[in-house]
């Protein structure tokens, strides 16, 4: 027999109970918001699938599917189209309760050689669409393979120890 309280419960009210619940609860979210900014984005940039397609070589089929929310989208797919709509993405990240600290970035040590800092690999592969030619660049730690689907094979070109970045927030570039 359930509580009265219980009967009024939202479904994600129900699932916030379990931590499997709040996991895909975070999940159901994060992705809600980056279709809202995908399509808003959109809207606001006055272009059409065509041109968006064209822009960034991918079929408007593809671009369909982003817009619409059709399955996941890989973080920097959607950094791609929202930088090709104007917008940069940055990622913010807060703690769930006050149980969790808070991420914070690491400060650098002036005078860090290069051989003390973060390795990476970056991988280059070409590309084509629509008679142009292009470079895919992807970078992962050292020693990480990338994960992608395309069939252009990549190869490691180079190792950096630079900074690598990613963020969230969706925000509107100046002068567009």
């Amino acid at each position: 027999m359930t509580s009265a309280i219980e009967d009024r419960a939202t479904l994600g009210e129900l699932e916030e109970r379990t931590a499997e619940g709040r996991r895909e609860m975070a999940a159901a979210r994060v992705m809600v918001h980056a279709a809202q900014s995908l399509s808003r984005a959109f809207e606001l940039s006055g272009r059409t699938q065509k041109d968006l397609a064209h822009e960034l070589g991918v079929s408007e089929g593809r671009v369909s599917q982003v817009l619409h929310g059709d399955g996941n989208v890989r973080l920097s797919t959607l950094a791609r189209y929202l930088r090709a709509m104007g917008y940069v993405v940055e990622l913010q990240v807060n703690p769930a309760d006050n149980a969790v600290p808070p991420l914070r970035a690491r400060r650098r040590r002036r005078g860090r050689r290069a051989s003390e800092r973060e390795q990476h690999d970056v991988w280059a592969a070409p590309v084509e669409h629509d008679g142009r030619f292009g470079v895919k660049i992807i970078a992962t730690p050292q020693g990480v393979p990338p994960m992608t689907p395309e069939s252009a094979p990549l190869q490691r070109v180079a190792q950096t120890s630079t900074q690598l970045e990613a963020t969230f927030a969706v925000k509107r570039e100046v002068g567009r």
